[in-house]
């Protein structure tokens, strides 16, 4: 199975070189009124919408319009690329097309009628270049998008490269709107440089899409139970007095305690099925090796048992850049629970809570290991943590981490919509932050029984 990652990018606050000579506007263009089996997405034979559509985010570097024909692939042009990312602040350049253009008269995001695109790239450095290519699922700004995590193909040095992306609609599905695709996307390494012409090399063209026979309807892999199971919980309720008042401590903050309680169990993702890896999702600031890798691990794999059934998500998080990542959980997930069905006079006590585990042994690592959730509503929109430091409680904090121990996060529905009740009954994209490590050393967590706990009555 091929994993499927969304991850929102911005653009550094110096925009990539643009360049473009001897390119002439053109006038609009339209879809042909007989569809055919493949046609040209791109082909750089024309200004207008080939190379006045491209956008460069992530301080992508340099294009120019190429007519040496020894780097086209058919026609008379070709696209030059020079990517080179951001050199004083990391980051991965990408090229982006939109897939709808009401300037251009077209609109190809639905990706239901399509099973195949593929395009051309010749690689003229002395060395093989790895390109990503995948889906755009949000334009936020004219300098962020959000993206699935696309298929690595290798660009053999001084050769012409054919890239094949079959589309799977179904893990699509799970990152991205598959009927709403909003750009198709080039993503290369960081060269590390601070001039275009030190920087890889490399020509595209002939950017195709190939239609599918007929529509294709996405198997639905999200299929989670909102009629919720009975059970028995720890729940993280204030300490009150005789008179049903918070007691505080010295400090003034109100004092909580767990509690045992009779809930009904709404599960979110608890890693025993194997489409739940697949739907999770990573903000990284950098590479995987410098931020942090997740996996499925089964119980009996590293003598550790999971909170919730058989297996849990092991996450291994490296030292590396200063800045935080994050682990999210995607919309189409969260949509699919029983998160926006809990009536509102009952989200004071309806919790939603995860499970971590920290396999590490060392005295004060609990400063590396901070996790605190953020949650968003549908479409990408707000950007909230449920816990505020005038509540007392820690647990968003990760200060309750133990080595050996699973630590329940926990937090009520009535803090999480304390801002905006659509983070509730509209939710989105949850997610996990993971402050940065620094020190040189690996850590590992284990997260597991991410899910919705509503105290019965």
């Amino acid at each position: 199975m091929k994993k499927f990652i969304c991850m929102t990018l911005t653009a550094a606050t110096a925009l990539s070189i643009f360049s473009f000579g001897g390119c002439a506007k053109k006038e609009n263009a339209s879809q042909p009124e007989e569809p055919t089996a493949e046609f040209a997405f791109a082909d750089f034979e024309q200004w207008g919408p080939d190379f006045q559509l491209m956008r460069l985010v992530q301080n992508f570097g340099v294009v120019k319009r190429n007519s040496d024909p020894a780097f086209v692939k058919s026609g008379k042009y070709s696209a030059k690329l020079n990517p080179m990312g951001g050199y004083i602040r990391y980051s991965e350049p990408i090229l982006y097309f939109p897939t709808v253009s009401t300037l251009f008269d077209f609109a190809y995001n639905d990706f239901t009628q399509f099973e195949e695109i593929n395009a051309q790239l010749y690689n003229d450095t002395e060395k093989d270049v790895e390109v990503v290519f995948g889906m755009v699922t949000a334009i936020n700004s004219p300098r962020e998008i959000t993206v699935a995590d696309g298929e690595t193909y290798t660009l053999k040095s001084k050769s012409w490269t054919r890239i094949d992306y079959w589309i799977n609609h179904s893990f699509l599905s799970l990152s991205l709107n598959i009927n709403d695709v909003k750009g198709i996307y080039f993503k290369f390494a960081n060269a590390g440089v601070e001039k275009a012409e030190d920087a890889p090399t490399i020509y595209l063209d002939d950017i195709k899409f190939r239609r599918a026979s007929e529509k294709v309807q996405p198997e639905n892999l999200v299929n989670l139970d909102k009629t919720g199971k009975d059970a028995v919980e720890m729940i993280n309720l204030p300490v009150l007095d005789e008179a049903g008042e918070p007691v505080l401590d010295e400090k003034g903050k109100a004092k909580y305690e767990w509690v045992e309680k009779e809930v009904t169990k709404y599960e979110i993702l608890d890693f025993e099925e194997d489409w739940q890896k697949y739907a999770l999702s990573a903000k990284r600031t950098a590479l995987p090796e410098n931020t942090f890798e997740y996996e499925l691990a089964r119980s009996e794999e590293g003598g550790i048992q999971a909170s919730s059934g058989s297996r849990m998500l092991k996450i291994t998080r490296h030292s590396g850049t200063t800045t935080s990542s994050y682990l999210n959980i995607p919309e189409i997930v969260m949509k699919s629970s029983a998160l926006s069905s809990i009536p509102e006079e009952e989200w004071a006590t309806t919790y939603l809570s995860f499970d971590i585990y920290a396999d590490y042994n060392t005295g004060s690592a609990w400063q590396y290991m901070l996790v605190s959730p953020y949650f968003h509503y549908e479409g990408g929109k707000g950007w909230m943590s449920p816990v505020r430091a005038s509540t007392g409680k820690t647990w968003a904090h990760g200060l309750d981490l133990k080595y050996g121990e699973w630590a329940t996060y926990q937090g009520p529905l009535s803090e999480l919509a304390k801002d905006d009740k659509k983070y509730v009954t509209a939710p989105g994209m949850m997610q996990i932050q993971m402050v940065q490590i620094t020190d040189g050393n690996d850590y590992v967590m284990y997260l597991d029984n991410i899910h919705i706990s509503r105290i019965k009555k």
